[in-house]
């Protein structure tokens, strides 16, 4: 709707960002999504003073992650690692033992690992915008030996 119309209408703000938090749960949509979009139109609304900042808490977002990180047991390391080639085990020994990203890890070359020192490093160049930085990582033996 265009919002020189919106505003000209006789509506009811509130209840009209109820109603979207209502059609975007309806929608199935995230608790992080549904938190992200309201918060944008509460925003907009706020700025053009047609709602109070009082009325945040009382739309009671549910600000939880839908899915939950957690580290994987060991058992289920092994199992993943058992259905694995040498380079997908070595690729998989190094990024759960370093924590580096998996595009990183794909970048680097055997002259960026440095085995002669202990623990085992990789040193890699990572370009962020604007800037170059070099960073460390550090293997486990297991790591060490896949990637031999």
């Amino acid at each position: 709707m265009d919002p020189s119309k919106y505003f000209c209408d006789d509506r009811n703000f509130e209840q009209d960002l109820f109603d979207f938090k209502a059609w975007l749960k309806a929608k199935g949509k995230s608790s992080k999504t549904i938190e992200s979009r309201i918060g944008a139109v509460f925003s907009y609304l706020l700025a053009n003073k047609v709602i109070s900042h009082d009325l945040w808490k009382q739309l009671k977002l549910d600000n939880s992650a839908t899915t939950q990180d957690r580290i994987p047991p060991h058992g289920e390391l092994q199992s993943i690692l058992s259905h694995m080639d040498a380079r997908g085990r070595a690729l998989f020994l190094v990024l759960i033992s370093s924590g580096m990203r998996i595009g990183d890890a794909l970048k680097m070359t055997i002259d960026q690992i440095k085995f002669d020192m202990k623990p085992v490093r990789l040193r890699l160049i990572q370009q962020k915008p604007g800037r170059k930085m070099m960073v460390t990582f550090f293997i486990t033996d297991e790591a060490t030996t896949a990637l031999k």
